[in-house]
């Protein structure tokens, strides 16, 4: 039989604790730039640095969330962050994109790689395309049933993630509907990283 894994996010470092005293067996929360969660900046490396060094010595894990899908300009930067999670030494890394899932798994071989939900994997044959690009584990789409996850879970070798709790947001998995109108303080509308007025869109920390 196999043991289930209970995994908690960390809005921050301090739940994170919080989680892991209160029986989270693990916990995941989001790279600085790279996570789609909204409020993700707010804490920095040291915080993930601090917080992994508390649930290893507990014997827990923690799982990095860098799960936002790139454009080209993310690529580079995302290189450096990978150097970053290597010297942090977590777990293992949570990804949507497959570029960057590419990217990791050249960098970072032996890394664990899960496939976020926001990837809204609803079915086995995008389990399969997950496995041949080598990741360990895939959290699939919320709207699934229990009977559609049994038939997954049939016809896959790969660890499945399903969330239990806490998806609130009005979407379908990942595409985000309503997020960056929420979070945006123009109503949906912003100008400055990219020069130009644009829909906010539920990517880099966009997603409520």
């Amino acid at each position: 039989m196999r043991k289930v894994e209970l995994t908690s996010p960390a809005g921050n470092a301090e739940k994170g604790r919080f989680a892991l005293d209160y029986g989270a067996d693990s916990v995941y929360i989001g790279f600085p730039g790279f996570s789609l969660r909204s409020g993700a900046e707010s804490f920095g490396v040291q915080e993930l640095e601090n917080l992994t060094g508390y649930a290893h010595s507990l014997g827990k894990k923690v799982y990095l969330a860098l799960n936002i899908f790139a454009h080209n300009r993310h690529l580079s930067l995302f290189e450096k962050a990978l150097e970053e999670v290597k010297r942090l030494g977590p777990d293992g890394i949570i990804l949507a994109d497959p570029g960057l899932i590419l990217m990791a798994r050249e960098k970072l071989p032996d890394l664990h790689i899960t496939v976020s939900t926001q990837a809204n994997t609803s079915n086995y044959q995008m389990v399969k395309v997950w496995e041949k690009l080598g990741v360990q584990r895939v959290v699939l789409a919320r709207e699934l049933s229990v009977d559609e996850i049994a038939e997954i879970r049939d016809k896959t070798s790969l660890e499945l993630e399903v969330f239990v709790h806490g998806a609130v947001c009005m979407a379908y998995s990942g595409r985000c509907l309503l997020s960056g109108f929420m979070t945006s303080p123009e109503l949906g509308m912003t100008r400055g990283k990219f020069g130009t007025d644009t829909a906010r869109h539920a990517n880099l920390g966009s997603c409520t």
